[in-house]
């Protein structure tokens, strides 16, 4: 099995990289064990194939951007796979993480969760004052 992975896509190393290597080596053998013990088999490799990470937009995280195509076996002379066959899931690639948070958002998380509240007030009194109501936000929008 083929493995292309490139590096750095959106300035963010591959997590992944590990998991895919020794996914690809474990195909790879059979792969090679097959075609040693059946001569008449037509081996055509799978691939494992990275466009390098994606920084999603919003917070929402790096994505991996991997596609993985299977090793498809076909017998010298008869009619040969189909290329649909060929679609492989990642999730057959263990300990390959599809999604991770940013160094970016790690650092803002703490910062948003000990920021004051905007719009709440400590009166002189003391006492913090209660809540804006939420309610009536779709009549708002529709006019009523």
């Amino acid at each position: 099995m083929r493995v292309d992975i490139r590096s750095g896509g959106d300035g963010v190393a591959c997590w992944n990289g590990d998991a895919v290597r020794a996914f690809a080596g474990k195909a790879s053998e059979r792969e090679e064990r097959l075609a040693a013990a059946n001569p008449d088999l037509v081996v055509t490799q799978g691939q494992v194939k990275c466009y390098g990470c994606e920084v999603m937009e919003h917070g929402y995280g790096t994505r991996c951007t991997a596609v993985m195509t299977l090793t498809l076996y076909s017998v010298e002379g008869e009619i040969a796979p189909r290329e649909a066959d060929a679609k492989g899931s990642l999730l057959d690639i263990p300990g390959l993480v599809s999604k991770i948070e940013t160094p970016a958002e790690l650092d803002t998380a703490p910062a948003a969760a000990t920021a004051p509240t905007p719009g709440r007030s400590e009166p002189a009194s003391g006492r913090p004052e209660p809540a804006p109501s939420v309610r009536g936000g779709l009549r708002r929008l529709i006019g009523r």
